[in-house]
Parts: structure tokens; sequence; C-alpha cells
């Protein structure tokens, strides 16, 4: 018998690091791919220096959409914060 939590599927943003939403920032600051072609995105981010996080993207495939959306707020928090 498994674990009553062992088949949950993360769907919080809670349980993407943020490290994770800056490398897909990263990529997307460097405009070389649509980003919504994820496997593409896993790629390039190991390719500029963040491999650990391009591994858990790919160990966590179901929370990319949910990884991009917060790579979005962290690129407007600082302006949010200029504004306050």
């Amino acid at each position: 018998m498994s674990e009553p939590n062992a088949s949950r599927i993360p769907e919080s943003d809670r349980d993407v690091p943020a490290e994770v939403a800056h490398a897909i920032r990263a990529v997307s600051a460097r405009r070389l791919t649509e980003m919504y072609d994820r496997e593409t995105v896993m790629v390039l981010a190991a390719t500029i220096g963040f491999e650990d996080e391009a591994e858990w993207l790919v160990e966590h495939r179901h929370l990319y959409f949910i990884a991009l959306k917060l790579s979005r707020v962290v690129e407007t928090e600082p302006a949010a914060r200029a504004v306050a």
C-alpha cells in the first residue's frame, strides 16, 4: 500500500524553487526561443549555467508553466517595489 500523498501532483507555486523561476527569466531575457517550447528552454537553461535548475525542470515537467508564470512575477517585482 502506498502512502496517502505519494501520488499527489504539486500544483502550487510554492512547489517551484525561486532559482528555477530565475533560470527561466534568464532564458527569456536572451530571447533565443519561444518560452512555450519547454524542452528548448530546459536545454538553454543548462547551457547558460543553470544546470541544476534545468534538471529540476526535467524532473518536474508538469510544473513548467507554473514556473514560467512565476518568472514573469520575478521580472516585474523590482518595478512594483520602485512604485511603492
